[in-house]
């Protein structure tokens, strides 16, 4: 396949005009496949959309806006692009005042010009049976086109310079000129050597050259030496005819089998022709699907549709719509920011996973039970005796300790957590936006709240110490042996603290030591508390105060899914909506004296 310049069409939506400063939104590129010709073959080939995928450098460098991709009618600028959440690639637009662009700029307005085509490079690809997946590529301009090349389908290619899709298609392209522009001169030969042939014919009767050859025999043994000789030449020529194509049809099966990853060499040994082992890579693949690699097509987003049918003055029915994952995850960063960095293993598969991502709870190993069906409690036992009592060893001959050991139960039920985000006028009539302000705000906001919760709970429930005095190396000490008395292990601690408090810790020496030591050292995700406890800031506890504990006995539950529902009255006098979500959550504390709560002076 030719990595070479590429084009799509998309219709563009009366709603993304902006008259007053000349601008346009649009969608230039989804991940719907595109039918291509390669071989006398069909071929699908879809552009995959997210951020590693597409690079957008080239085209936010006030990338160029043409008409039907012709370089000298140029019509407006690119102003900006982006990847959003429906792995739709978007751009505004600028049309120019001038020229051709202010021509094109009434027809936008009448709507006889809604097409939209991207020019694009292909960098980089894969194929799975009759799938060409682009993995890399490049966006070169934007065009207002016509004509789209298959006028059943939203997106198709535009009619023109099409011709380039692969190499492969390219040479077949030039060879075919070749003995086109050829062909004439050979037949003019062929009818010469005809002309030649007739006239000698003409000319010279059998009568005659029986009676040449009798005069002169030596012409006789010339004829058929020279009859020999073309024999010996066409015998030896043949052989080299048939290495020429085996040599091809090896090379070409090599390079199937590099392209598709596949093992030709039993096709290469048995002579297989290869049309036909073509044909045998589709059966196979239509046969045994590969599982291996998985394309997900992205639905529309929820929150989009939503935003979008209030702009477009759509009622709302009154029925709460879900939220898929995937559509909010997005919005999830686990990278250093987070601490999502510092988890080995992490699984979104909750509402409730994306707010521990986006909370400090990313770094710690806490409990969650997640896709919790019904209405029903979770009932989970808990050990309140002291389990060392259940094992000692024993002589010969007698019985195992027998102990009573004592369980209580701890119940979690599902009780609704919910949020409200309002959305203005002028907010709504940018849904991308709005959807993601929206995101912003069921997962940023709200992993913050449910910190709060949990952590207010850990306050309420944990043994406190207040000290007299400044902290000392030795009150920390003394908080990690009652933790430790507690059968809580020590290299499992962890202290929470605000950044206030950090700051305060940070400047403070450690007493009679002559190293400059400090209470806390190092910085973001590598703090440490005396070098002992590992340090954790959240400004979602009070200020003067260190929680100590493990976290491994917070307890985190969710029922369900995530729900959304569309308000359209408690705006409604400044035209605004008031998005609503619901999520069934709740969350214990398994072990109250896992935890010590020591306030500061």
């Amino acid at each position: 396949m030719m990595k070479h310049n590429q084009k799509r069409e998309i219709t563009l939506p009366i709603n993304a005009i902006n008259k007053d400063k000349r601008t346009i939104e649009v969608a230039f590129a989804t991940e719907t496949p595109v039918s291509r010709f390669f071989d006398d073959e069909l071929y699908y080939e879809i552009l995959l959309c997210s951020d590693e995928n597409v690079d957008l450098q080239r085209i936010n460098n006030r990338g160029a806006v043409l008409f039907d991709h012709q370089r000298d009618k140029p019509i407006g600028v690119v102003l900006s692009t982006r990847i959003d959440s429906d792995k739709v690639c978007r751009a505004t637009l600028r049309i120019s005042e001038v020229g051709l662009g202010e021509n094109m700029w009434g027809m936008i307005l009448e709507g006889t010009m809604s097409h939209i085509s991207v020019g694009y490079n292909i960098n980089d690809y894969y194929m799975e049976s009759n799938n060409v997946f682009v993995n890399k590529w490049e966006p070169t301009e934007i065009s207002l086109v016509t004509v789209p090349a298959d006028v059943n389908c939203s997106i198709g290619r535009s009619l023109g310079e099409d011709n380039n899709f692969n190499k492969e298609v390219k040479m077949e392209e030039d060879k075919k000129e070749e003995r086109e522009t050829e062909l004439p001169e050979e037949e003019g030969i062929e009818e010469e050597c005809e002309e030649v042939e007739e006239e000698r014919e003409e000319e010279i009767s059998d009568e005659e050259l029986e009676e040449l050859i009798s005069k002169r025999p030596e012409l006789l043994k010339k004829l058929k030496d020279s009859e020999e000789e073309e024999l010996n030449s066409n015998e030896a020529e043949e052989p080299e005819a048939v290495d020429v194509a085996e040599e091809e049809r090896k090379r070409e099966l090599t390079s199937i089998g590099a392209v598709l990853q596949v093992d030709v060499s039993d096709a290469i040994e048995n002579g297989i022709s290869i049309s036909d082992f073509k044909r045998s890579l589709n059966t196979t693949n239509n046969k045994t699907p590969n599982h291996d690699k998985e394309i997900k097509m992205e639905h529309k987003s929820v929150i989009n549709g939503l935003i979008r049918a209030a702009n477009e003055g759509k009622p709302f029915d009154g029925q709460r719509l879900d939220v898929p994952l995937n559509q909010i995850v997005r919005a999830t960063s686990t990278g250093a920011a987070t601490g999502g960095a510092l988890v080995k293993e992490q699984h979104v598969d909750s509402y409730i996973d994306v707010l521990r991502a986006n909370s400090i709870f990313a770094q710690l190993p806490i409990q969650t039970y997640s896709g919790l069906e019904g209405d029903g409690n979770l009932v989970l036992p808990k050990l309140s005796s002291d389990f060392t009592e259940m094992f000692a060893f024993i002589a010969e001959g007698e019985d195992s300790p027998e102990v009573d050991a004592k369980f209580e139960k701890l119940v979690l039920s599902p009780k609704t957590f919910s949020g409200s985000v309002p959305i203005t006028r002028t907010l709504i009539k940018s849904a991308d936006t709005a959807e993601r302000y929206v995101q912003s705000a069921m997962v940023n906001g709200a992993g913050l709240k449910l910190e709060k919760e949990i952590l207010t709970k850990i306050i309420a429930a944990a043994p406190k110490q207040t000290l007299t005095a400044a902290i000392t190396h030795e009150d920390v000490q003394a908080a990690l042996g009652q933790l430790a008395a507690a059968n809580v292990r020590t290299e499992n601690v962890v202290a929470v603290v605000h950044p206030s408090t950090a700051a305060v810790l940070r400047s403070t020496i450690v007493a009679s030591n002559t190293a400059a030591k400090f209470m806390i050292e190092g910085q973001r995700f590598d703090a440490w508390l005396c070098d002992a406890v590992k340090v954790i800031e959240s400004t979602q506890v009070a200020a003067a105060q260190i929680v100590f504990g493990d976290y491994s006995n917070i307890v985190l539950a969710s029922w369900g899914g995530l729900t959304v529902d569309r308000d359209d009255t408690s705006l409604r006098a400044s035209q605004g909506i008031v998005l609503r979500t619901f999520a069934y959550i709740d969350h214990a504390v398994a072990h109250e004296e896992a935890f010590l709560v020591v306030k500061l002076a």
